[in-house]
């Protein structure tokens, strides 16, 4: 099996979060052989990652988590958050890596907080490079509500 610089990057992620928030531990092992398994392909893969020290870390994985995530339909548009900004006291940009259509004006959007659907925004204007890179959207009220990290989806 091969696996690609992003899934490699997201399994890692994966593995390290559940060494440090306990779930490794309680991992249903019939054998201490499977853990030592476990153990020697987590230390395995963070030598692959080349962000793995590097504050571009996070950055990383959300990327990859956007890449890797199954599209929703034909007209599907999702965004992972890096950077929010206010512009003329209300109207907010919100940049980040984005896979699919951009949305149009006038389309509903799910805000996303770690897998959890947390507000619907309304997009007024869009704009991006090309239909797997970074992009823009404009004309969003609320600045509380979005944050680094966080998804956006056009809803269905």
């Amino acid at each position: 099996m091969v696996l690609s610089y992003d899934e490699t990057l997201v399994l890692s992620h994966l593995m390290g979060r559940w060494e440090t928030d306990g779930t490794e531990s309680r991992l249903p092992f019939d054998d201490q052989a499977e853990q030592r398994v476990w153990w020697d392909l987590n230390a395995g893969l963070e030598p692959l990652i080349e962000e793995a020290f590097s504050d571009k870390y996070l950055e990383a994985v959300q990327l990859a988590w956007t890449m890797l995530r199954d599209p929703v339909d034909e007209r599907s548009f999702e965004m992972t958050i890096s950077h929010v900004l206010t512009i003329e006291g209300r109207r907010i940009l919100a940049t980040g890596s984005y896979v699919g259509e951009l949305p149009r004006t006038g389309d509903q959007l799910a805000l996303t907080d770690h897998g959890r659907m947390s507000d619907t925004l309304t997009c007024l204007g869009a704009e991006g490079h090309d239909n797997r890179g970074f992009g823009v959207l404009l004309g969003i009220e609320n600045r509380d509500r979005l944050a680094a990290g966080q998804v956006l989806r056009v809803a269905t």
